[in-house]
């Protein structure tokens, strides 16, 4: 069985040797963005088509490290690559890594090398003095929770993706109120008081090439994806809404999110997977929003 991209070709085989792993940044970035495709093909999101500028996008607004990064081959051939996983970091949490995203090349499925793969990930970053590994996988994909589970990963919480509207037009009691306020600033409040488990994707509202703007009203701050900068047709995402910690409880958060919504008439809104179902869900439903069927778990793997 063959599976052409990028003009490769990559040979199943029916008996597995054990892997070898090479740093992403060895690959050439367009070499990267088809290997993710074809590795996501037919997924359960849908056909994913990302070009080596898109790619490069991605890698920096979720942190990735190519040269901690992993591209897995059989020692047979060491040019052909059969799966990968990227590894994200931060500078404030040296010891702690992200999973995002894992893949194998589908004709090299159901014969365990994403066991392999995950094994081989894990040696590796217990030698670099890791303690947490975390990632999220999505609900209906069954074969990948067994997977992480099968290596000792937990269930953490469960992320959701909610959409919703803003009134056609009318003022918010609190409009004239709200204020804007510079992004960094929720990003330094937001790490200075964030919960631990808070997922990483929602750390990084503020990394390039993101356009937001943040808005702030009372002790409540949001942040979303400049509404000026797209269609008017197309929904604005809310990339993260924090509350200072002694203030919480106090309905601040939904007066914010009234305001801004307000502000923007007649507008789609989507929250994303970064914000945990188990403190937003209230609010938004609360807003009249919906959830979409996207939902992940939140997963971590301590040492």
């Amino acid at each position: 069985m063959f599976l052409r991209y990028n003009h490769i070709v990559l040979k199943a085989s029916t008996s597995l040797p054990t892997m070898e792993s090479k740093p992403a940044s060895s690959l050439p970035l367009a070499q990267i963005a088809e290997l993710v495709n074809v590795s996501f093909s037919n997924g359960i999101w849908g056909e994913v088509n990302y070009s080596a500028e898109a790619i490069a996008v991605w890698f920096k607004r979720n942190f990735t490290a190519l040269e901690l990064s992993h591209i897995y081959y059989l020692p047979s051939d060491l040019e052909t690559p059969v799966a990968f996983a990227f590894i994200s970091t931060r500078d404030d949490k040296p010891t702690e890594v992200r999973i995002a995203p894992m893949g194998v090349v589908p004709s090299f499925r159901r014969q365990g090398l994403g066991l392999k793969a995950m094994n081989a990930l894990i040696e590796a970053e217990k030698k670099r003095g890791t303690t947490l590994l975390e990632l999220e996988c999505a609900q209906k994909n069954a074969a990948a929770l067994n997977l992480y589970k099968s290596v000792g990963f937990v269930i953490s919480q469960e992320l959701c993706t909610w959409e919703g509207t803003s009134p056609q037009a009318g003022e918010s009691d609190s409009i004239s109120t709200l204020g804007e306020c510079e992004m960094a600033e929720v990003e330094r409040l937001v790490k200075l008081h964030a919960a631990d488990d808070l997922p990483w994707p929602a750390w990084g509202f503020n990394a390039p090439p993101i356009r937001g703007r943040a808005f702030t009203l009372g002790h409540a701050y949001c942040c979303v994806a400049d509404p000026d900068d797209a269609k008017p047709d197309a929904a604005v995402e809310l990339l993260t809404l924090f509350v200072e910690p002694e203030w919480r409880g106090k309905g601040e958060a939904k007066a914010l999110l009234k305001a801004i919504m307000a502000k923007y008439p007649g507008r789609k809104w989507v929250a994303s997977g970064p914000f945990p179902k188990q403190h937003g869900e209230k609010l938004v439903v609360e807003m009249g929003f919906k959830e979409v069927d996207s939902a992940r778990y939140q997963m971590r793997l301590t040492f």
